[in-house]
């Protein structure tokens, strides 16, 4: 653990904008007191702390704030952040600034997320872009990817509140996606200087900030370990909206999400009834119900899907249906968006 002198060495503590810029570049003569020298001299200081310390480039901030960084205090916090019990010192971001302020839901859940899961985050993420809200989330593998990448389809602004600095690109494949993130008006966010590493104290650290940014959060899915539980009770203990998207019964993946169902949380099976409860009135319809306008043989098809993801065979299986005319028409229902392919086999397309 390292001292709290370290962090405010790296313009974490409250303190001015001027010093946050400018402690960590070059130490200028000025100074009275030397943090660098504080630091070393930090009694019990663990060798791997000594070790980072020493490693350390002094001037990256500065670069980074050359490059469009900024840092945000706590007095500037838009009012849901300053909430929290204990908010952040201040923010550290790469983007527009402003879209903190604006109307915010976050979607969470597992990084380990099933084809459905996936479908369904990205689902939510654009419907919700649609209709104007700036989708949160974590910027990680699974459901986070996914829902950023949905905002981003509908043409919308996404956030990702990052448990690295907001200049690192973790994980690296999200790239490309942090960028178009910030090129399209959103914001990379973190209580972490820049430069700063993945460590795995670090994420949950950062989650209850994803629960003080949002107006309410939308649980996709959640083993009942996961880490976006976290984020769940965070967003409770805010007094925040909490919806949860059901998943199969006999999925371990879902067991976190079925338990906050059992304990009175919202169950939303689209991004219109979010809408709806946030007080933005039903502007579109919901979907038809199930089955309408489907032939026979669709509906079979569909009914095969009932408890989740399946292959192609085990759906041949359990119709009765001969292989040739099952691959037609699960081809034309793709099309249709009706049902959709993933690594498991297919599943609902929403």
């Amino acid at each position: 653990m390292l001292p709290p002198s370290f962090w405010q060495a790296l313009g974490v503590a409250g303190v001015s904008r001027h010093l946050a810029q400018s402690i960590v570049g070059t130490l200028r003569q000025d100074y009275t007191l030397n943090p660098l020298a504080t630091l070393r001299a930090w009694p019990n200081l663990p060798a791997e702390a000594l070790k980072r310390l020493n490693q350390a480039d002094l001037g990256l901030a500065d670069r980074a704030l050359q490059q469009g960084g900024w840092v945000l205090e706590a007095s500037e916090y838009p009012e849901s952040l300053r909430e929290m019990e204990s908010p952040p010192l201040c923010l550290f971001g790469r983007g527009a600034v402003d879209v903190l302020r604006e109307p915010m839901v976050a979607i969470v859940g597992t990084r380990k997320a099933s084809s459905y899961g996936l479908a369904v985050a990205e689902f939510f993420g654009k419907g919700l872009a649609e209709q104007g809200f700036t989708v949160l989330s974590g910027g990680a593998l699974g459901i986070d990817a996914q829902a950023h990448k949905g905002a981003l389809a509908a043409g919308g602004r996404t956030v990702a509140v990052m448990g690295t600095g907001p200049d690192v690109a973790y994980p690296a494949v999200h790239k490309a996606m942090f960028a178009q993130m910030e090129a399209g008006g959103g914001a990379r966010v973190s209580p972490f200087p820049f430069g700063t590493s993945s460590f795995p104290s670090n994420f949950p650290a950062r989650n209850p900030i994803i629960a003080g940014l949002a107006q309410a959060v939308v649980l996709v899915e959640a083993p009942s370990q996961s880490g976006a539980l976290q984020t769940v009770a965070a967003a409770l203990d805010l007094g925040r909206d909490v919806f949860v998207v059901p998943g199969p019964i006999t999925s371990p993946a879902f067991r976190g999400s079925h338990g906050l169902i059992r304990d009175g949380a919202t169950l939303v099976e689209h991004p219109m009834q979010v809408v709806e409860a946030l007080g933005g009135g039903m502007i579109q319809p919901l979907p038809p119900d199930e089955g309408e306008g489907l032939s026979e043989t669709q509906q079979a098809i569909l009914a095969c899907l009932n408890g989740g993801p399946m292959l192609t065979e085990a759906i041949v299986r359990q119709t009765g249906l001969n292989a040739p005319l099952v691959l037609a028409e699960l081809t034309m229902m793709e099309l249709d968006g009706i049902v959709k392919k993933g690594r498991d086999g297919y599943q609902r397309g929403l």
